[in-house]
C-alpha cells in the first residue's frame, strides 16, 4: 500500500465504511470563503455540537492544534482528550475539520459539515490522502481540489470506550479479539456490489477478493461467512505473492490475513501465523508490513507473542528508512532505552527529529523529551518496554 503511514497503520483500529466521496459538493467547497480555526473552542457553537455529536460525546472533548493529547494507547494523562484538532476551514456556508485521533495507531480524520440555519448536518467524514505541513497547505487542497483525490471514506463511532482504547475496533461477527469492540458499530456504510466483487475476483483482481472478504467478515452487504471470507483474502493474498515482486508494498490482503490471525476475525487466533506472514511481506519490500511487524515485536502481544527487540528494532528500521515516520519514533524509543539496540541518546533524538520532519506531530510533540522524566517521556519508555519507566509512571 502506497501513501502516509498513518492511513495504514489505521487498519489496526478502524475499518472502513463511509459516504462516497463523489457525493460532496466539491465545487462548492472549492470556491468557498474559509477562516482558518486551530482551536475547539473557537468553532462555532453548531459546527462543534455536530462533532460532539459524531464522536459519541455530549460535549466536544479535543485538544487545540500543538496542545498535548493521550496519542498512542498508554494513557498518560486521563484528564487529556484522546484527539487533537489539526485545522478547521470554517466558512459561511460549510466547514470542514481535520482532527487527530490516538490509539494503537494514530490516524488522522476529516469531517465536512454544511452550515444552516438549523445547525450543522454532517455531509462526509473520512481520512485525508496525505499529511499537510500548515493549516494553510490544508485550506489549498479544499480549494484545489486535491483533499479529495483517492480519500478513504468512514467514521466509526465506538460508544462505550474512549477513541485512545486499544480495542477501539469494531470485531467481526461473533469475536472478541485484542484490537476490537463489540459495542463499536460501523456508521455510513456504502451500497456494495457484490457481484461486481466476485467477478473481478474470479477475473483475478486481488484487490476485489480482498475487499469482499472484508465484506464476508464483517457482514457488510452480504450475510456473514466466515469461512468465505478467509477463502477470499487468502486468494488475495496469494495474488499479491505473484505480483509482489514488482509491486513495492503491495502486500495488502497478506498484511489483512495477518491481522485476522492477531485478532480471531474470521477464524482461530494465531499470532505466530500472523507474525510470519507479516516478516514474508516486509521481506518483499511492504514497509506497512515492517512496520507492523516491528511494533508487535517491541513488548510482544498478551496473547502468547513473546518480545522480541532486537528483531523489532531491525524490522523498525527498514520501515524508517523507507519513510515510515512512526517506526522512526518508535526506533527513537528504543534506542533512548537501549531494548535491541545499543542505548543512545544523540540516535534517539536523531531518529526523533527525522519522525518529526515526516510528519509525525507526536515526534515533534516529544522531541524535546529524550532522556528526561516528562509524563510523555515515561509513557514512550514505557510501551518501549520499559519496565522502570512504567514502574514511574504508575507512582505518578
Amino acid at each position: 500500500m502506497t501513501g502516509a503511514v498513518h492511513r495504514l497503520l489505521s487498519i489496526l483500529v478502524l475499518a472502513a465504511g463511509g459516504d462516497a466521496v463523489d457525493t460532496l459538493p466539491v465545487r462548492q467547497l472549492a470556491e468557498e470563503r474559509y477562516e482558518i480555526v486551530t482551536s475547539p473552542e473557537k468553532l462555532p457553537v453548531k459546527v462543534r455540537e455536530a462533532l460532539a455529536r459524531e464522536l459519541g460525546q455530549k460535549e466536544l472533548h479535543m485538544a487545540a492544534a500543538g496542545a498535548r493529547f493521550n496519542s498512542t494507547d498508554i494513557v498518560v494523562d486521563r484528564s487529556l482528550p484522546g484527539r487533537r484538532l489539526v485545522a478547521a476551514a470554517v466558512g459561511e456556508k460549510y466547514a470542514v475539520v481535520l482532527f487527530e485521533q490516538g490509539g494503537i495507531a494514530r490516524t488522522r480524520h476529516v469531517v465536512v459539515f454544511e452550515r444552516t440555519p438549523a445547525g450543522a448536518e454532517r455531509l462526509w467524514s473520512g481520512t485525508p490522502n496525505r499529511s499537510f505541513k500548515d493549516p494553510q497547505e490544508f485550506e489549498r487542497a479544499i480549494h484545489s481540489r486535491a483533499l479529495w483525490g483517492k480519500t478513504k471514506s468512514f467514521l466509526l463511532t465506538v460508544p462505550s470506550a474512549p477513541f485512545n482504547d486499544p480495542s477501539a475496533r469494531p470485531c467481526a461477527p461473533g469475536v472478541k479479539g485484542l484490537h476490537c469492540n463489540p459495542s463499536a458499530r460501523l456508521r455510513f456504510a456504502p451500497p456494495l456490489d457484490a457481484q461486481k466483487l466476485e467477478r473481478d475476483c474470479q477475473a483475478a483482481k486481488a484487490e476485489s477478493c480482498r475487499d469482499l472478504a472484508d465484506a464476508y467478515a464483517y457482514g457488510r452487504g452480504v450475510s456473514p461467512d466466515p469461512g468465505m471470507a478467509v477463502v477470499l483474502m487468502e486468494k488475495a493474498c496469494a495474488l499479491e505473492r505473484l505480483a509482489a515482486p514488482g509491486v513495492p508494498d503491495g502486500w495488502r490482503a497478506c498484511t489483512s490475513r495477518a491481522i485476522w490471525y492477531e485478532t480471531g476475525t474470521a477464524g482461530p487466533k494465531d499470532a505466530a501465523r500472523g507474525l510470519a506472514l507479516l516478516e514474508e511481506a516486509c521481506a518483499s519490500d511492504d514497509t506497512h508490513a515492517c512496520a507492523l511487524a516491528g511494533n508487535r515485536l517491541i513488548r510482544g502481544t498478551p496473547d502468547g507473542l513473546a518480545a522480541d527487540p532486537a528483531r523489532a528494532a531491525s524490522l523498525l528500521s527498514l520501515a524508517c528508512e523507507k519513510g515510515v515516520s512512526p517506526s522512526c519514533f518508535f526506533l527513537a524509543s528504543l534506542h533512548e532505552v537501549g531494548r535491541g539496540v545499543p542505548k543512545d541518546l544523540e540516535r534517539a533524538r536523531q531518529l526523533m527529529a527525522q519522525a518529526c520532519r515526516g510528519m509525525e506531530q507526536r515526534a515533534c510533540d516529544e522531541k524535546h523529551t529524550i532522556g528526561t522524566n516528562d509524563a510523555f517521556a515515561l509513557a514512550r519508555r514505557c510501551q518501549a518496554g520499559s519496565a522502570a519507566d512504567c514502574d514511574a509512571q504508575h507512582r505518578r
